[in-house]
């Protein structure tokens, strides 16, 4: 479960899991067509949730996870 300080109890995991699981699949798919450097989804979904991780703290939100 996936919650944000301060904000309603509300679990958020899937909406971000969505988000993370196209951003990584775009960018396999771009390093993929560029053939540069060869796709690794791994660290295609890790640059993903850091992207979203960012993105969350520029508007002023953190993650909490609570199990």
């Amino acid at each position: 479960m996936i919650t944000f300080k301060n904000e309603l109890p509300m679990d958020h995991e899937k909406s971000i899991q969505h988000i993370v699981y196209n951003w990584s699949k775009d960018m396999f798919e771009h390093d993929k067509e560029m053939g540069i450097v060869p796709p690794n989804i791994d660290y295609c979904r890790e640059i993903s949730w850091n992207s979203v991780e960012e993105h969350l703290e520029s508007e002023g939100l953190k993650m909490e996870q609570i199990q």
